[in-house]
């Protein structure tokens, strides 16, 4: 694989070494200039008061479903004062509709001004701009994204939602992150815990909760239409359509398409894995969202056949493979209804149901067809004048279709299985105006590994309106994957008489299956977390956050028993800090970075994806308004190495140019990746590729019309 790593880059270039090490001074150089530049300065106004009792921070029961207020995000800081985004509501964490600054986790929201301005056009590529979190494309379809390590395609500790929708597989416990789509400028805000989610969210929200929320038909009116393309992204479109069927019932309809070209492979020559996706949808919003008001929405998406090689074994040799181009092919459907009800100031309900169906074909070796049925209930209510529960149970039942190969199937190939939970949370105000804290516990119960608790508390303190201290503690846990109980996975074919002394080749082959099993058991953690946020001045604020984790039970491959198990332990700990400053009314940059250690004890005979992840990364953002029509903004970004795959470390910088002619026309032009002609950011995949992909320097275009 060395060999490989070699021929990765060209051009001339500082040794890696001496990149590590500046990427990293800039890393720690930056933030601490932009606290001291604060510190220079005068605050001229103060915020809003953020000490208030629990029933005066937020709306009780507020956002119970999963839909966001209207507000910006923390990170739009072009065009807002700092008093707008510290007000930002968050609704993942306590269940109600609290402001960014007070809510008591490691939280990013992103919104779809945040995505536009840097450049992004997908929601795994846009979730590079929360720090912490390791996004890694894999192939031209295919990206790793996780937070706080274990990154793999599918990785198992992340928990995503969709307008409350779970688009977390239970077939592989992860997300098909090609297949998650919508129109970009539609996303409302996307929030993002760093860190454990249970007690909301439920099993599996370990490291992470990823909830998605697009914008209500009545603010999304109008027509729309939007497309462009560049040497990687061939090309792309989207036609949106919002109307009024009366004073309270809106709807809206769309369309999109995106075709992107193969990747370079980082031997010689281009991967045959170029690809496209459709997708098409519906909205429609019905009554007053202060009284009740009724959703009901869908989408439909399909990915056509895309070529991959793949290293299968080979029956003819001892230990050997054969290279095959397959197929690798996506379809599915949702439809979602919810139904809000605001009993009064201090209580409010939601009821939402839904059903998703998936349906997959890859590599032409095992097909599958997923239907889900989710039914959820959330009520809170004020309890006196210090509390505020949060409470809800739902049902949800998967129905899973398979047809496996020789390589690869699940025995038995079909299976039913029913989840059923419930929750409780209470938000306590402790000391108004001061203190808080908020104790809760989520049960569950799943046909794989019986009953499961997930309890966390967490604390808050607000000494003035200018600060807030917090620190939680977590026991979350990750189920089993259905992979991981019924996967029968041919791994190689092997020559009895070669396994060991006297080595005398019989020239017969006997498959070897790797095979799961009915004993794993969930993943278990426990995770402390403590972070501090801090206005230093009306123009610039700080976030820090640090963690530590422990994680029992880990499930591992095991070459020596050929089945998985729960052998593995690891232990995590890091920091991430984000600072954000307002130079001028028309100039704001933010800094980020992220630290993050892996202490994994996996036993020899096993193979996990512990050791994944990259212990330092960094990212600084510029937004600059030239003029009333006129935009330059532009990213930098800095992933360590991959010490575990021999992944080099990269630097990325996009740059982009926006103008508005007209009030309803937008021209943008960016260019991607653009400091070195190509690098890797991991090597990994489902089934062993031949050679990894290679990220290319891409320069695209975009036209956006509204009327």
């Amino acid at each position: 694989m060395k060999s490989q790593t070699d021929s990765r880059h060209d051009g001339e270039r500082l040794p890696r070494a001496a990149q590590r090490r500046l990427a990293r001074r800039s890393a720690a150089a930056i933030l601490p200039l932009l606290s001291c530049a604060a510190l220079a300065q005068e605050a001229v106004e103060d915020a809003c008061p953020l000490g208030k009792t629990v029933n005066e921070q937020a709306e009780v029961g507020g956002d119970l479903s999963g839909q966001a207020l209207e507000g910006e995000s923390a990170n739009a800081f072009a065009g807002l004062d700092l008093e707008d985004l510290l007000q930002v509501q968050v609704s993942s964490v306590t269940g109600t509709s609290v402001s960014w600054f007070e809510t008591p986790a490691a939280v990013t929201v992103l919104t779809a001004e945040d995505m536009r301005r840097a450049g992004h056009r997908s929601i795994a590529e846009a979730l590079r701009l929360v720090p912490g979190m390791h996004v890694a494309q894999i192939s031209s379809g295919m990206w790793a994204i996780s937070v706080r390590g274990f990154t793999t395609r599918f990785a198992n500790k992340l928990q995503v939602l969709m307008d409350g929708r779970r688009v977390y597989d239970p077939l592989y416990s992860g997300v098909f992150w090609d297949s998650l789509d919508t129109v970009m400028e539609d996303i409302d805000q996307i929030e993002v815990i760093r860190g454990p989610g249970a007690t909301l969210w439920g099993a599996n929200a370990v490291n992470g909760v990823i909830n998605i929320k697009t914008k209500s038909a009545a603010d999304t009116q109008g027509l729309l239409i939007t497309g462009g393309g560049g040497n990687v992204e061939r090309g792309f479109g989207a036609v949106r359509y919002g109307g009024k069927i009366d004073d309270d019932a809106y709807y809206r309809v769309y369309a999109k398409y995106r075709n992107f070209n193969s990747m370079p492979s980082v031997g010689a020559g281009r991967r045959e894995d170029d690809w496209g996706m459709w997708q098409s949808g519906f909205r429609f919003d019905f009554g007053d969202p202060e009284a009740t008001q009724l959703t009901l929405q869908g989408d439909l998406f399909g990915i056509p056949g895309r070529d991959s090689r793949i290293l299968s074994p080979s029956p003819t040799g001892h230990l050997e493979s054969e290279t095959t181009i397959s197929d690798e092919a996506f379809s599915g459907a949702n439809l979602l209804t919810r139904l809000t009800h605001r009993v009064d100031d201090s209580s409010h309900w939601a009821l939402q149901a839904y059903y998703d169906n998936f349906n997959g074909d890859s590599f032409d070796t095992f097909k599958y067809s997923r239907d889900s049925v989710d039914i959820d209930f959330r009520h809170g209510f004020a309890l006196g004048e210090r509390n505020e529960v949060v409470w809800g149970m739902s049902f949800r039942h998967d129905r899973l279709d398979t047809t496996g190969s020789t390589l690869f199937s699940l025995v038995p190939s079909e299976r039913d299985e029913n989840t059923f939970s419930g929750f409780i949370q209470d938000t306590l105000t402790i000391v108004p105006d001061r203190l808080y804290g908020m104790l809760g516990t989520k049960v569950e119960h799943n046909g794989f590994s019986g009953f499961e608790v997930q309890p966390s508390v967490r604390m808050w303190w607000t000494p003035d309106e200018k600060q807030t201290v917090w620190a939680a503690f977590s026991m979350p846990v990750r189920t089993p994957s259905w992979i991981e109980k019924d996967m029968r996975f041919l791994t190689a074919y092997v020559d009895p008489g070669l396994l060991g002394p006297p080595m005398i080749p019989t020239h017969m082959y006997v498959p070897l299956y790797v095979s799961g099993t009915g004993a794993i058991e969930s993943e278990r953690v426990r995770t402390w977390e403590a972070g501090y946020r801090r206005r230093l001045s009306d123009a610039l604020t700080i976030d820090i956050s640090g963690f530590y984790s422990e994680y029992r039970d880990l499930a591992e491959i095991d070459y020596t028993l050929l089945t998985f198990t729960n052998n593995g332990e690891a232990e995590t700990r890091g920091v991430e800090i984000t600072s954000t400053w307002r130079i001028a009314e028309n100039w704001t940059i933010a800094g980020k970075y992220s630290y993050l250690q892996l202490d994994a004890h996996t036993p020899a005979a096993s193979d996990g994806d512990e050791n994944q992840y990259p212990e330092h990364q960094f990212q600084l953002q510029s937004r600059v308004d030239l003029s009333e029509s006129l935009e330059l903004n532009g990213s930098l970004y800095f992933v360590d190495e991959l010490p575990s795959t021999d992944t080099d470390s990269y630097t990325r910088l996009d740059i982009g140019l926006t103008w508005r002619p007209r009030p309803n026309v937008e021209l943008s032009i960016w260019g991607q990746n653009l400091l070195e002609p190509r690098h890797v950011e991991i090597i990994q995949g489902v089934v062993p590729l031949d050679s990894p992909a290679a990220i290319e320097r891409s320069v695209v275009v975009q036209a956006t019309f509204r009327f």
